[in-house]
């Protein structure tokens, strides 16, 4: 089990590896592709998204 933000090569390497994560993205991070990257796997039932407020 992983517990990492959301970044997009993060995202690659555990999906290529197929390990489990579970991704709590940066709030604070410049747009919101974190977010967008960790939903976009949760949408697809591949992983779990924590998102909390800023």
């Amino acid at each position: 089990m992983v517990l990492p933000r959301g970044g997009a090569g993060t995202i690659a390497e555990l999906t290529a590896l197929g390990r489990a994560a579970v991704f709590v993205p940066l709030a604070t991070s410049a747009g919101t592709e974190q977010v967008d990257n960790a939903e976009h796997l949760a949408t697809n039932s591949a992983a779990v998204t924590l998102v909390g407020d800023a």
